[in-house]
């Protein structure tokens, strides 16, 4: 008897660890509003560079790259890009009314690069969401209405409504693998 739970524990102690689904979401929605939070100060070198807040060109390269590297981890391509759409819209929102912002502040803020300092951080944090929801849909898990609460209060930033939130948890409702 003593050798069979011997065996157990070595066997439950080598099996590799899986998060839970609650693990797993509270991660995946920390690391979209990670993500989120950098958007003021995309804004902010816009702002200082006269630079469009829309930026097609850019969009079009985050999509394309971000449907390749979902597709080679086994998403479906066409559901990542509903979502990162979803994720550019709500940015271009929050970098439109910081902007506003930026209008009745009379100290100009520090300036700052998006080449060298935001954009990396984007691109690893894009491809860190696209592993979660890899590793939460290759397990069986998956986000659904029970997680919305949590969702919305994980995502602080101060110029994301409520519809845009929304529209954010939709789209994450929609990823599936391929």
């Amino acid at each position: 008897m003593l050798k069979f739970i011997l065996m157990l524990v070595l066997f439950l102690c080598a099996s590799p660890h899986t998060s839970s689904a609650t693990e797993l979401d509270s991660t995946l929605f920390a690391t979209i509003n990670e993500r989120l939070q950098y958007m003021e100060g995309v804004a902010l070198y816009k702002a200082q560079n006269q630079l469009a807040i829309e930026d097609t060109e850019r969009e079009r390269v985050v999509i394309s790259s971000t449907k390749k590297f979902a597709a080679d981890k086994g998403l479906d391509p066409d559901s990542i890009e509903r979502f990162f759409m979803a994720q550019i819209n709500a940015a271009k929102a929050i970098q439109y009314r910081y902007r506003a912002e930026l209008l009745t502040i009379s100290a100009a803020p520090a300036r700052i690069d998006l080449q060298s300092e935001i954009r990396p951080a984007l691109d690893r944090l894009g491809a860190r969401i696209v592993d979660i929801l890899t590793e939460m849909l290759a397990n069986g898990l998956r986000i659904d209405e029970t997680s919305r609460q949590e969702f919305y209060q994980q995502l602080d930033n101060r110029f994301l409504t409520s519809t845009d939130k929304g529209r954010l948890f939709e789209a994450i409702l929609e990823v599936r693998l391929k």
